[in-house]
């Protein structure tokens, strides 16, 4: 009498899926089973002397190898492009902080550190001297302009929705994206990280192309949800016009020395949709404070003893070495209009 039973736990083997370790998919397994009932009825059946073929029950798991393969970045889960300015030398360090990120990648749960992956900006890497702000007082700085990389890939983490671990806001708020969605980024502090929150590696795609800079993350989207940004702008903190005498100014004349930037208290909301449209939820993001910045103006000398509110002459000058000032290294305030580092402005 043939057993099968015995035939069944022999040939028994239980369906696995497919799973990566690292970035490496190890193979599925296929599921085989004896239906012993089956058999048995088939063997009955059959004649004596007959060969008996008994089918096996094939079971392929939900998740095979190729599946799972062709899964890996397959989808693009955010995209954000800026544009740079006429300054070269700043558009070289956002080059080369760009290329540092370019095609990191993350496996789940792991962290993303600018700082870590990008490394310190120093001119044996070719990064150049652009203008930053610190100390209060604005300086030509190794790797200026490189928090608009930072900040783009912020902006694709929060269009994506992976986890903020840390992120700060500038000293002022910056042109290159939206208000209260930037993170600044220094050398020693401070830092900007995330991390991939999804059951799937993540990539980081960031180059600079003709005047502007682009970030992408892909990834493996499991559902159709999708999120957008938006921001409230709780107070707005005007600048104030400070007068100042200077002996190089002629007189009936006035220079524009610092141009003024206007402060904000910003709160941003992160909206996720499901696929046909409708808000799954409204979150708050993060909060945001932006100083203002006082606009100075100078007159020549005698003018403030003469009167305490000196009337603007027909076309104040802005002097060729004032200009928006960056903080940590990249923070670029919101330009006025038709400023540029290779120009001198004429207010009218």
């Amino acid at each position: 009498q043939i057993q099968f039973d015995r035939i069944q736990k022999a040939v028994y083997t239980e369906p696995k899926d497919a799973y990566l370790e690292g970035l490496e998919v190890v193979p599925h397994v296929v599921g085989v089973d004896l239906d012993v009932e089956k058999a048995k009825s088939i063997f009955e059946a059959a004649e004596d002397g007959d060969t008996v073929r008994i089918p096996l029950v094939i079971t392929e798991p939900e998740m095979t190898s190729e599946k799972l393969a062709s899964m890996l970045f397959r989808d693009q889960l955010a995209s954000y492009t800026s544009s740079l300015t006429s300054n070269e030398d700043r558009s070289t360090n956002i080059e080369l902080s760009a290329n540092a990120c370019n095609d990191t990648v993350l496996l789940p749960g792991e962290q993303f550190s600018f700082n870590d992956v990008v490394g310190e900006r120093t001119r044996e890497k070719g990064y150049k001297a652009a203008t930053a702000y610190a100390g209060g007082e604005i300086v030509q700085e190794v790797g200026g302009g490189i928090c608009q990389t930072s900040s783009s890939i912020y902006m694709c983490c929060l269009l994506a929705d992976l986890e903020i671990v840390y992120r700060t806001e500038h000293m002022y708020a910056s042109s290159y994206v939206p208000l209260g969605m930037d993170a600044t980024v220094s050398w020693g502090g401070p830092e900007f990280i995330f991390a991939n929150n999804t059951e799937y590696p993540i990539k980081i795609k960031a180059w600079r192309h003709d005047g502007y800079l682009t970030v992408e993350i892909y990834g493996t989207k499991t559902d159709d949800s999708y999120v957008e940004m938006d921001y409230e702008v709780l107070e707005v903190l005007n600048y104030d016009v400070i007068y100042k005498e200077d002996s190089r100014v002629p007189a009936g004349e006035q220079w524009v020395d610092e141009g003024g930037i206007t402060g904000y208290r910003v709160q941003t909301y992160k909206y996720r949709y499901d696929g046909d449209g409708n808000l799954i939820e409204c979150v708050a993001e993060a909060y945001s404070e932006y100083d203002k910045c006082d606009e100075i103006i100078l007159v020549p000398v005698g003018t403030l003893t003469l009167s305490p509110s000196p009337s603007p002459s027909e076309d104040p000058v802005v002097l060729p070495s004032a200009g928006l000032p960056e903080t940590s290294e990249g923070e670029q305030s919101p330009e006025l209009p038709g400023s540029d580092e290779n120009t001198i402005d004429v207010l009218r």
